[in-house]
């Protein structure tokens, strides 16, 4: 029988190191041998041209596929995960369409994937629509994997055949951050590839609620003070509009708009308490929300499950239900996402509330425009950004960074706390045109600064880097990395203020006629932040 991925215009596969690449399509003729369905993703699976102890241990990584993929432990694995390319797309829908389709698996002959590859499936263009899963794995990987290493393998598969991609080669910065890449790891080990979110000392931004609609926005309650009320306006069936008040008796900005809100409620905390938590639903907006308050005493004592006092804030319970918890010892202090005349998508902002106090980090400069699709991405755990990536050719397609923690040391100084499992990846925006680049500042280096090409748009970009003990010192030696590929505009260096790194990064991506109509990086501003 033809192969059944032979009409795939493209397959994504998994790679010798347990990661992917992209491949061409494959066609073969296979021995037309289906097993008994069984159980599976959701409640049906088949293999085909499997020998019998192949069908074993795909039956064993099945039965852990589904005895894991609905459990609190995996959903919170996610949660605590960096993601990237996540079209839009929460923790819980990532679930929900991962459970959606019944599941084939092609036992191939080795090499049938391509390259070093062992494992493929198509990824439907454009991200989507969900469509029944049909993946393909070598048999010299099926025979001397373990049936838990299938299972994360399964899982990868699957996540792109529901429209997720990733970074092709294990070496490209941003691979670890994609979703075919974490939901496999969680579901291997149980925990996360990179820095987890409730691991990151300092601060942390918890996970992703609502879509990907409105204009970026951030509010941050005054440096060393959280937020201890929230005001939010909603109608029937969503959240419209909210503002945060601040220990230090300021209030943020509001966030949204009024528009047709049919109520207003304050949830004002005890005396001595902060906000920590919020329980929402959602769909491409957030409908509701549920806010809480706990002690500050309980946070500086590090009480794991301390007593909560909650408020309902309006709007529909309809829409997936999502719990947005910070860790132990932390509390709200702002947050960062998408809004319009309703909140589009909301990711709230943690610190602890006895830890170091460290100013807020602020936007430095423009480069290019600030034209088109704006997104705003934040480093966690006191972090600093240690290398771009993204795509490029004539101009800077694709933009975003790898970030890692910081710590301050007892003589004062900033220190990076470098490692495999001490980083975490931004989400990009942009287009994927051009070539990826890969630019890491050499090791023991922290990103203080973009030196950049630019006009009306971002034509090519490098990082200026410095030793984070001497510059934080004030001193200002710094190292240029190479540029991406871009010749034209001005060129120019943007650079954070003496003692402060970059922390972040606010972009801008439109249509781009004089580049055939794709998407481009049309500006470019770091924010910057004393780590100190």
């Amino acid at each position: 029988m033809k192969h059944a991925l032979a009409s795939l215009a493209f397959l994504s596969c998994v790679s010798l190191a347990a990661t992917g690449c992209a491949v061409e399509g494959v066609d073969g003729e296979q021995a037309a041998e289906v097993s008994e369905s069984a159980e599976a993703l959701n409640g049906t699976y088949a293999t085909n041209s499997c020998t019998a102890a192949q069908r074993a241990k795909i039956d064993q990584a099945m039965l852990r596929v589904i005895s894991t993929i609905g459990t609190s432990s995996y959903r919170r694995c996610l949660l605590s995960a960096f993601l990237i390319e996540r079209y839009g797309s929460t923790v819980e829908d990532m679930i929900t369409k991962l459970r959606s389709m019944p599941t084939t698996i092609n036992c191939v002959a080795p090499g049938t994937c391509g390259g070093n590859a062992l494992a493929c499936a198509g990824v439907p263009a454009g991200g989507g629509p969900a469509q029944p899963e049909t993946m393909a794995i070598e048999t010299d990987y099926l025979d001397s994997a373990t049936a838990t290493d299938v299972s994360g393998t399964i899982i990868h598969e699957a996540s792109h055949q529901q429209g997720w991609n990733h970074y092709p080669n294990v070496t490209d910065i941003a691979y670890p951050w994609s979703i075919p890449s974490q939901v496999a790891t969680c579901m291997k080990n149980g925990v996360n590839d990179g820095w987890s979110r409730n691991q990151t000392q300092g601060d942390t931004e918890l996970s992703v609620v609502g879509g990907e609609g409105g204009l970026a926005f951030m509010v941050r309650c005054p440096s060393g003070s959280s937020a201890t009320s929230i005001t939010a306006d909603a109608s029937s069936e969503y959240l419209n509009r909210f503002q945060l008040r601040c220990s230090d008796g300021s209030a943020t900005s509001q966030v949204g708009e009024f528009k047709d809100s049919i109520s207003t409620i304050s949830h004002d905390c005890a005396a001595g308490s902060s906000l920590v938590r919020f329980d929402h639903t959602s769909s491409s907006i957030v409908q509701s929300a549920n806010s809480f308050c706990a002690s500050n005493q309980d946070l500086i004592n590090n009480v794991a499950s301390p007593a909560l006092d909650e408020r309902g804030l309006g709007g529909s319970v309809l829409g997936t239900p999502s719990v947005r918890a910070c860790p132990t010892g932390m509390a709200i202090v702002g947050a960062v996402g998408r809004a319009g005349a309703r909140i589009d998508q909301v990711r709230w902002l943690c610190e602890d509330v006895n830890g170091t106090t460290l100013p807020n980090p602020h936007f430095v400069g423009l480069r290019g425009a600030a034209n088109g699709r704006a997104k705003i991405e934040l480093c966690s755990g006191h972090g600093a950004v240690r290398a771009l990536w993204g795509h490029a050719g004539a101009e800077v397609d694709q933009l975003s960074a790898e970030c890692f923690p910081t710590r301050v040391s007892a003589s004062g100084q900033v220190e990076l706390l470098e490692g495999n499992t001490r980083r975490h990846g931004l989400d990009f925006n942009g287009g994927t045109g051009g070539i990826i680049f890969n630019l890491p500042c050499p090791a023991g280096q922290a990103v203080v600064g973009l030196h950049v090409r630019s006009g009306g748009r971002l034509d090519a970009v490098g990082a200026v880097c410095a030793v984070p003990s001497s510059w934080g010192s004030g001193n200002t030696a710094t190292t240029n990395t190479a540029m991406t590929s871009g010749t034209t505009g001005q060129e120019s260096t943007l650079l954070c203020p003496s003692r402060e790194f970059v922390v972040g990064l606010q972009s801008w991506a439109a249509n781009t006629p004089e580049q055939n109509n794709i998407t481009t990086i049309h500006g470019v501003q770091p924010l910057c932040r004393r780590l100190n």
